[in-house]
């Protein structure tokens, strides 16, 4: 037993990882994150001045990060877009200097087109997160407010850090081995925590704090990789002789998109680990059972005023995908199921309008003896049924036809 559970274990992983990686391809395609994508970049593009502008209002305001605004612009540039141009970044610093001269209109319209980027990025979270209802209005307002008056600073937090030049209390620490680990660890926690708060605080519906870690981990990692793949490609390109004075702009796009599918693949991750995986072959139960149980786990919540998510489902019902899409098109088709946010279902009518012989008829799969090892009052039932129907059926062929044959047909003696 020892041997078989070292064994199982490995195995249990490798399986678990197959499962993970080939949710995340599916889903990256089924939630469209290639067209969200190119959607969040170009709202980026139109974005990016107005929200380094924020950054620079915001950091106005508080003494301690005075000159801090160009080293986070220059931070998330060289951190995320490593293959832009310095002209861009140039371009960018000079417009978003000027928060400081901007009206109240011009305060408004960059906060409006800001709050867009945030939009965008909720609707394209909600997406994968599967949620329907998005936050109210005043809620909504204060999580996009939160990000913006909490994100920055800790990110002006850290790059300062990073930096250690305005930190006069460890002057004498310059140059020492400490400061140069600090120097090169506290960048990507910066950036990890940051996504991680995006990706605890941005979906509509409630995300379990590690899962939204991992992701944050999962993004810097992509981000590294890219990072220094776009340092070894961007010098093959020749497209000043192209683009001339524009050249800057489609690396620029390129790698604002690719960023964009990284940050939705950690969200994908982050997702993925709250869901529970899908057995691989069948366990033999028929489907009638697995659904009866299902209707009974919604009717225990339907009693005690709640709902069920699709985890609670496979966690009580083991199944495959296709006995799933199974149990639910005839739970859809009988309206015994509603669904009433992401992932999350109640019982839609009385269970006393549908008897197990129609919930058999509706999912005919081969009933025996040995798949009805449980001792609930369905396991009961059908094994009954199989007792009475060993009874009727337990008649050769030949009586059957004797008793079918026509008198005159009859043998004589």
């Amino acid at each position: 037993m020892p041997n078989d559970a070292v064994v199982t274990a490995p195995l249990q992983a490798w399986r678990y990882c197959r499962w993970f990686l080939r949710q995340i391809a599916t889903q990256f395609r089924d939630d469209g994150c290639t067209a969200a994508a190119a959607a969040l970049t170009f709202t980026t593009m139109i974005a990016v001045v107005p929200f380094v502008a924020i950054i620079y209002r915001i950091l106005s305001l508080l003494p301690e990060f005075d000159g801090v605004g160009d080293k986070i612009t220059s931070f998330v540039f060289e951190t995320f877009l490593p293959g832009s141009s310095d002209a861009v970044l140039e371009k960018v610093l000079e417009f978003s200097a000027k928060a400081n001269e901007l009206t109240l209109v011009g305060i408004g319209v960059v906060f409006v087109t800001t709050m867009l980027m945030l939009m965008r990025m909720e609707e394209s979270f909600n997406r994968i997160w599967h949620v329907a209802n998005t936050r109210a209005g005043l809620t909504r307002f204060l999580s996009y407010w939160g990000i913006i008056s909490f994100g920055v600073p800790m990110i002006g937090v850290a790059v300062t850090a990073a930096s250690y030049d305005g930190i006069a209390d460890l002057a004498e620490l310059r140059g020492s081995a400490l400061m140069d680990v600090l120097r090169e660890a506290v960048p990507p926690i910066a950036t990890a925590l940051t996504f991680t708060f995006l990706y605890y605080g941005v979906p509509s519906c409630r995300v379990r704090f590690p899962h939204a870690l991992v992701g944050g981990v999962v993004t810097t990692i992509l981000l590294a990789v890219a990072k220094e793949a776009f340092a070894r490609v961007v010098p093959l390109f020749q497209n000043d002789l192209v683009y001339g004075a524009f050249a800057a702009l489609p690396l620029f796009v390129m790698g604002l998109y690719l960023v964009w599918v990284m940050i939705l693949v950690g969200a994908i991750c982050a997702r993925t680990l709250s869901l529970i995986p899908w057995e691989d072959e069948p366990d033999g139960v028929p489907a009638a059972i697995k659904c009866a149980r299902v209707l009974a786990l919604l009717h225990n919540a339907h009693l005690d005023g709640g709902a069920v998510t699709d985890a609670d489902i496979l966690r009580a019902v083991p199944m495959t995908r296709t006995e799933r899409a199974r149990i639910f098109d005839v739970l859809n088709a009988g309206r015994w199921l509603r669904p009433t946010s992401a992932k999350t279902w109640a019982l839609g009518r009385g269970l006393s309008s549908m008897t197990l012989w129609e919930l058999f008829l509706a999912l005919p799969d081969d009933i025996a003896e040995e798949n009805l090892g449980g001792d609930s009052a369905v396991e009961e039932r059908f094994r009954a049924f199989l007792a009475d129907g060993a009874v009727h059926l337990d008649v050769t062929l030949d009586k059957l036809n004797a008793s079918h044959v026509h008198p005159k047909d009859a043998p004589t003696d």
